[in-house]
Formats: C-alpha cells, structure tokens, sequence
C-alpha cells in the first residue's frame, strides 16, 4: 500500500465476526517522518527521515468504532537527521516554566538556554518509538540521541538519551484519527 511517500503493508490479519474485531499488523516500510507529523498535525515539531518498523493494531465496531494498539516500534533508518522543536516544545520537554534572561542566567539555567537552543535544530543520531501497553494504558516512548544546534560545531551540545513518554496516547490517536477518517459517528453491529 502507497499513501503520498508511504510504504506500508498489513500482515496476519485476523477478523472475529462475531466479536466484532479485526486484529492486524502494520508495518511500516520508508514512512516519511514528517507526513506522519503532518498527518497528526503534531504541531510545534518537524523532522526528517524515514521511518521503519511495525505496530499491531485492532479495530473494534461493536459500540462504534475504536482502535487499540499493541506493543511495536518504529525507528529512522539511516540513523540520523533533524528534528526541530519548537521553543514552546523544547520548554516543556525540559522543565522550564519562565523565560529566563541569558545576562541574569545562573550556570544551571544557562545549560538549560543551551539545551533549549539544541532542541530547536537537534540532528538527531538516534530516533525509535517503542510502544508498550502498560498498567497506565498504552504509551510511548520516543528515545533520542544528538546534538544541535545544527550548523554551529564549535557550539553543539550533545543531547544524550533524551526521553520523551506519552500517556494513553491510544485515546489521542482514536480523537485525532477517526474524524480524519470520517467516520466518528459511524456505529455497526446490533443495537
């Protein structure tokens, strides 16, 4: 299957008529990053790069349609390209509340404006999502490896390990992706 720049493919697919479920796996061949962004409009983030891995996946329509995810992973392939958050983004994913004044910066806040310029232009070394179904729902963990700003060596700072965990993001994705596909309201099945 082909989607703009996407290749993917779904494999072992079991349907329960009488459960009302499809259970499949999707597998993700050269997914461009950035189309994916794009298509959760996961404002305030841009990337590059090209995405591989797989995602089981199920679709239930007994009381409407809702899907559920399983534990997978995807990954870039090369293993590096850019990513680009926003000043907004990169506040939140390091903690910082206030804008803080680089004359009046302590020497922690002053690694923190440098961590925060990094993430705003990061080439990243290392990009995988890994998907788990956890006691708190299923989450995701975006594991990252770098250094930014890109373009000024002689000032990068190595952004190492960075991790970033998203809670029940299986309710996200069934808010943002059954409108998209037009069919929020659509029930099947016997009522």
């Amino acid at each position: 299957m082909r989607l703009g720049g996407w290749k993917s493919s779904i494999r072992d697919i079991l349907i329960e008529l009488s459960e009302s479920r499809a259970e499949f796996d999707f597998h993700a061949d050269g997914l461009v990053l950035q189309e994916i962004l794009d298509f959760l409009e996961y404002k305030g983030v841009k990337g590059d790069g090209r995405i591989y891995g797989h995602l089981p996946i199920g679709v239930e329509w007994r009381q409407g349609i809702r899907f559920s995810f399983g534990d997978g992973f995807f990954e870039t392939r090369p293993q590096t390209g850019r990513l680009q958050f926003s000043k907004e983004n990169a506040m939140a994913i390091l903690g910082i509340t206030d804008e803080v004044d680089p004359k009046k910066a302590s020497n922690q806040e002053t690694v923190r404006l440098m961590m925060l310029k990094a993430l705003q232009d990061m080439e990243y070394t290392e990009l995988k999502i890994i998907f788990r179904n956890e006691d708190k729902g299923w989450m995701a963990h975006l594991q990252t490896q770098g250094y930014g700003p890109r373009g000024e060596k002689e000032n990068q700072i190595p952004i190492g390990g960075l991790d970033i965990n998203i809670n029940n993001l299986d309710e996200l994705l069934n808010s943002m992706i059954l409108p998209k596909l037009g069919v929020s309201q659509i029930k099947f099945g016997n009522k």
